[in-house]
């Protein structure tokens, strides 16, 4: 199992595995699949939810189904789910770009209070910031430097307007004072997938997630999001020691339509 999941899973079964903790509700429920619904593209927080799937199936005795539902930053799966029965069959796996959405937004599509229940927090976890190997730079000093040097030439690529990694790295920009380009895309995955490919030359994405593309040499990682060094990347400086103050996590959570009994969730 992902290491990244592994301290987590067993918090998160302990709570959605209680689902129908009332007698009559018990013996009912669930007698059907459950659908957990992933507001992103394929290949990013889906990937998470999905080494839960086997241990969640085991626990509730019936399958359960993780379907990928991108679109607007996340809305679009949020208010598939919001407008979903309030039945339990149909819960959303969301992260902290929820919130981040209601702050941009006068009249959210989804009001994460009003519509949807919390579950259970999952997962928190830890973002780091790349750079392509076609541009000279080998830390976020030199990236900065560089940004500074050719003003509006770099590109960086983000899950969507208003998502985790568009807020990250306009407050890097911010702190920095750097003209670095946004191009939103319909998920994580497709914006790594784009600096691989060099169509954007910077990025902001999960310390974990994009490890394979930095071992095979496509990107960098040149500096993490926690306030000092990483247990896990402890080679890799933070972006705090060049921007003081500069610090990000992130977090996954489970979700219900608004309405759904309490004995359920």
């Amino acid at each position: 199992m992902n290491p990244i999941v592994r301290s987590t899973v067993a918090g998160a079964l302990a709570v959605l595995g209680t689902l129908g903790l009332s007698g009559a509700t018990l013996a009912q429920f669930p007698s059907r699949p459950v659908t957990i619904i992933v507001p992103f593209a394929p290949g990013g927080g889906d990937i998470l939810v999905r080494e839960m799937v086997k241990p969640l199936s085991d626990r509730l005795g019936q399958p359960v189904v993780v379907e990928t539902r991108g679109g607007a930053g996340g809305t679009v799966g949020s208010l598939f789910v919001a407008n979903s029965e309030p039945d339990g069959y149909r819960i959303l796996w969301h992260s902290s770009a929820a919130p981040m959405n209601q702050t941009l937004l006068k009249a959210p599509p989804v009001d994460m209070r009003r519509d949807l229940i919390p579950v259970t927090l999952a997962i928190e976890g830890l973002f780091a910031l790349y750079a392509t190997t076609t541009i000279p730079v080998t830390s976020l000093r030199e990236l900065i430097d560089y940004a500074r040097a050719n003003p509006g030439k770099l590109n960086y690529g983000s899950s969507g307007n208003g998502g985790s990694m568009h807020m990250i790295m306009e407050l890097v920009k911010s702190q920095a004072g750097v003209n670095i380009v946004h191009v939103p895309y319909n998920g994580g995955t497709p914006a790594l997938a784009a600096a691989v490919a060099n169509d954007v030359q910077v990025l902001s994405y999960d310390a974990g997630l994009a490890a394979p593309q930095v071992q095979a040499g496509k990107i960098r990682m040149l500096a993490v999001l926690s306030p000092a060094r990483s247990e896990r990347f402890p080679g890799v400086p933070p972006v705090a020691e060049a921007l003081p103050g500069v610090a990000a996590r992130y977090w996954w959570a489970f979700l219900a339509p608004k309405a759904t009994p309490h004995p359920v969730i």
